[in-house]
């Protein structure tokens, strides 16, 4: 054995997850559509993603006052957010995300309309409104 195994009990270190603006953006929105109530800070966020260099906390909080700033979270005391609740009904095209979420385009809306879908492939091929 190695001494390089002896010091990690002979298993190989696994890399810690790294997050980039648009992963971290996507995990984000997921976490809150799961809870849309909910109010959090960027240690939560970064707590339930297991983030703990202070870098990557910085880019979440960062991340954070972006997607307030999109119009995508409400910021309800400073550094505290909580996902912003909109309701209508717009016609467009649905383009499905692997996270569980969709874009609606649409002619009436000047951006793409972020949409959370429970089940994702119940909306195939179809119009959503």
């Amino acid at each position: 054995m190695s001494k390089g195994n002896k010091k990690t009990g002979g298993f190989k270190k696994l890399k810690a997850e790294t997050f980039n603006k648009k992963k971290l953006k996507n995990s984000i929105i997921t976490i809150l559509y799961g809870d849309p109530g909910k109010t959090v800070n960027y240690k939560q966020i970064s707590t339930w993603l297991g983030i703990k260099d202070m870098e990557t906390r910085k880019l979440v909080n960062a991340v954070l006052q972006e997607l307030h700033d999109d119009g995508y979270l409400e910021q309800i005391i400073r550094g505290k957010y909580k996902l912003k609740a909109k309701s209508g009904t717009v016609v467009g095209i649905v383009d499905l995300q692997s996270q569980g979420f969709a874009y609606v385009n649409s002619d009436e809306a000047e951006r793409p309309i972020l949409n959370f879908i429970s089940q994702p492939q119940s909306c195939h091929g179809r119009r959503q409104s």
